[in-house]
């Protein structure tokens, strides 16, 4: 079984959920300089697992910054192929700027990780 990281400062729990998911929930209420570096190697170094699907559940954000956003098109983009991201439980305001900046096309964002784990089009 591959080591599961943990996020410093309880930033960032992870769970594995039956199967092939590693669900990452986020309790940081920010993304944003003062954490993106610490939460994009947590993430980034996870791709080398076993797992094939990738949830970030960002319910407890209330906050992205740039910082933040420019980790998650890396990570899109180091995205080995046959892996998947997808991100839940985005704010509306959050999911605005998505929006926005055409985001929403890069990553299949779900209502809650819920919704993606009974999705099977994956």
């Amino acid at each position: 079984m591959a080591e599961i990281p943990r996020f410093t400062e309880q930033a960032l729990v992870v769970e594995e959920p039956a199967g092939e998911n590693l669900i990452f929930r986020i309790s940081a209420e920010r993304i944003d300089t003062t954490n993106a570096v610490d939460f994009r190697a947590v993430v980034e170094n996870s791709l080398d697992n076993e797992f094939r699907n990738y949830i970030l559940d960002f319910s407890k954000v209330g906050l992205i910054d740039s910082s933040g956003f420019s980790v998650l098109i890396m990570l899109a983009k180091k995205m080995p192929p046959e892996k998947n991201i997808f991100l839940t439980s985005l704010n509306k305001d959050i999911l605005k700027v998505f929006t926005m900046m055409r985001l929403d096309s890069l990553f299949r964002i779900f209502s809650s990780t819920e919704e993606v784990l009974a999705d099977n089009s994956y």
